[in-house]
């Protein structure tokens, strides 16, 4: 078999899914290989796995093990990657791979509007051995040709979340002008609004933050942490007393690290009485995975500073947008 492409998507987010979809829709990506992580889900066959792994070897491995065991069977077949970012392990694996051939970034919303963050971030050192170790026993290091010489520099690889220095940086979509405002070969595109939801005015959204990464903000002050999630919850309820006495209903969407990381009963304990974002779309066979500002709500609210709030302007105007901070 001669040298064939395949192009890999990576999605773990509203913005990330409908990006893929656009990209995938314009036909500028082809039947790609679609990886769904923090359960965000594909249109079609896809493969599931927790996150990106992060610097964690075995979470970074499941990702790697189920994408070359998705690959076909052709030695000479090199990968196009459309991913959110590489600043963690992964993202060194990729840059390292022979088998990948180019690297694009899809918006990753505030984080890749920061200038500061084409800079190298904090990097983390691992164990050679046990990553050759691991990778060796899934069959990875073979399959994207990560031997142990590859391996030896990670360590000192720096950790960037948009690299535009890396040889294999072919580019980044964005749907916000001020995305990636470092990086060269920025394409925006024009996202499709999504069809209108019968009765959607007196239906409001509220996006949660992220809980997951208070909790690690504030680990070594709990007290702290239990008044934010206390306040969180007066908040869910004084919100939903309120969309109640304008006839309308709150609806909670879980930030995507939450979904798939909470327990569920804590999810139920925080819904308060209002109603789910996952379980309304479900009733009313709608596409969850988009943006919610691609869908015609009466309001968003956006609790803490989040990219969600940037595309409720863009896409619905500031007067449907009500801002809350918790922290």
């Amino acid at each position: 078999m001669g040298n064939e492409v395949l192009d890999v998507l990576y999605i773990h987010s509203p913005i990330t899914y409908s990006i893929g979809r656009q990209l995938e829709r314009s036909g500028r990506i082809k039947d790609p290989l679609v990886i769904g992580g923090r359960k965000t889900v594909w249109h079609s066959d896809y493969i599931e796995v927790q996150d990106d792994g992060m610097w964690d070897i075995d979470r970074t491995c499941d990702f790697l093990d189920k994408l070359v065991h998705a690959l076909p069977d052709n030695d000479q077949l090199q990968l196009d990657i459309y991913l959110p970012h590489t600043g963690f392990l992964l993202g060194k694996l990729l840059k390292l791979s022979p088998v990948v051939r180019r690297i694009f970034y899809i918006e990753e919303g505030d984080t890749s509007c920061d200038p500061e963050l084409t800079k190298p971030i904090n990097n983390t050192s691992l164990s050679v051995d046990e990553l050759h170790a691991a990778l060796s026993r899934h069959g990875i290091a073979e399959r994207l040709r990560l031997g142990l010489g590859r391996l030896q520099n990670i360590n000192t690889m720096q950790s960037v979340l948009f690299d535009g220095r890396n040889q294999k940086y072919a580019g980044a979509y964005s749907i916000s002008a001020d995305a990636f405002p470092t990086l060269s070969n920025v394409q925006k595109i024009q996202l499709e609004v999504q069809q209108n939801i019968p009765g959607a005015e007196n239906v409001w959204i509220c996006m949660l933050p992220n809980i997951v990464t208070l909790a690690s903000e504030y680990q070594a002050d709990p007290e702290v942490l239990k008044k934010i999630l206390y306040g969180l919850v007066i908040l869910i309820r004084t919100q939903n007393a309120l969309a109640a006495s304008f006839s309308a209903s709150l609806l909670l969407k879980f930030h995507p690290n939450d979904e798939s990381n909470l327990r569920e009963e804590f999810k139920k304990d925080i819904l308060s009485g209002a109603h789910s974002y996952l379980e309304f779309f479900d009733e009313h066979h709608l596409d969850p995975g988009y943006e919610p500002a691609l869908y015609n709500f009466g309001k968003y609210i956006v609790v803490n500073p989040s990219a969600a709030s940037r595309y409720v302007e863009q896409f619905r105007g500031e007067d449907k947008l009500v801002r809350i901070a918790l922290n």
